[in-house]
């Protein structure tokens, strides 16, 4: 579906492999001359009025009735193929795509897959998993024709704008964090989306001294523009550290056993645990996030 109306078009491949729908877009985009394209599969119906045939049977015959047919460049100059004949329960062999399809154009509308030659190196591309964090959309002239958003040209006429918009999904970048960033324990965050810089725990029962010296801390982090989190929680240590970690806060202090040589122990997320004093603790967190969170 276009701006001027609904255009039927075939797009042909090897039967081992996929179409790329981007891909394909811009080719329709290019044969058509048309930048406001919503591509659709066809209805069964559709399929019907076009092949001639019931749906499974279509072929890039002079009896496909398309108003575009478009081919992937792997297909050119290929023959000795199977495909459909556009009649129901019939298929064609020995099919040549220069001497026997009808009009068509060739384009690059394969879904690339691993063991593919890269187009630019020719080195075996591998497949690895990612997550959209944002995506950038063409309007073209969609928009802005109905709504005269015009400007005037250097002949002086009135064009309507190309438009176009873009999105950032915050959830989105919070996954894609997470995927990257973790152990077995849990989450790793980053320090600039971390949703604290660092986390103090009071883990000493009964030790008010130890509680007052991490409210303390807590309150001079927090008057130094760090994002801390205080746990004064009436829990056992152990609970305390695996619930952090699998928080994923990237720094932690703990008032614990240590204390009473008014040392603490420290740590960043994903490194091993070391004590220090007391006095230096506000310094070796602001010390790290002023060197990471940003």
């Amino acid at each position: 579906q276009t701006s001027e109306g609904t255009h039927r078009i075939a797009a042909g491949i090897r039967g081992d492999r996929d179409v790329n729908e981007i891909k394909l877009t811009n080719a329709i985009t290019r044969a058509l001359g048309n930048d406001c394209i919503d591509l659709r599969a066809m209805s069964d119906d559709e399929v019907r009025e076009a092949t001639h045939a019931e749906p499974g049977f279509a072929g890039p015959t002079t009896a496909l009735s398309v108003d575009k047919c478009i081919l992937d460049l792997s297909l050119k100059d290929v023959g000795g193929l199977v495909c459909g004949a556009n009649k129901t329960d019939y298929h064609l062999a020995g099919f040549h795509i220069e001497r026997d399809a009808r009009e068509h154009v060739f384009e690059d509308i394969l879904l690339i897959k691993a063991g593919d030659a890269c187009p630019l190196s020719g080195k075996v591309l591998e497949e690895r998993r990612g997550i959209e964090a944002g995506h950038i959309f063409k309007l073209g002239i969609k928009y802005s024709e109905p709504m005269e958003a015009m400007f005037t040209d250097q002949d002086g006429k009135r064009k309507p704008m190309i438009m176009g918009c873009y999105g950032i999904g915050t959830s989105r970048v919070a996954a894609a964090a997470v995927e990257q960033y973790h152990d077995d324990n849990g989450m790793i965050w980053p320090m600039p989306i971390a949703p604290y810089h660092c986390v103090i725990l009071a883990t000493k029962k009964n030790d008010e001294e130890s509680h007052q010296a991490a409210a303390a801390l807590y309150q001079s982090l927090l008057d130094a523009g760090v994002e801390c989190i205080l746990d004064d929680r009436d829990l056992g240590p152990g609970v305390k550290f695996k619930d952090w970690d699998l928080m994923g806060i990237p720094l932690r202090v703990v008032f614990g056993r240590g204390f009473a040589e008014q040392k603490v122990e420290v740590k960043e997320r994903a490194s091993e645990a070391s004590e220090i004093s007391v006095d230096d603790a506000q310094a070796w967190v602001t010390d790290r996030v002023s060197t990471t969170a940003t």
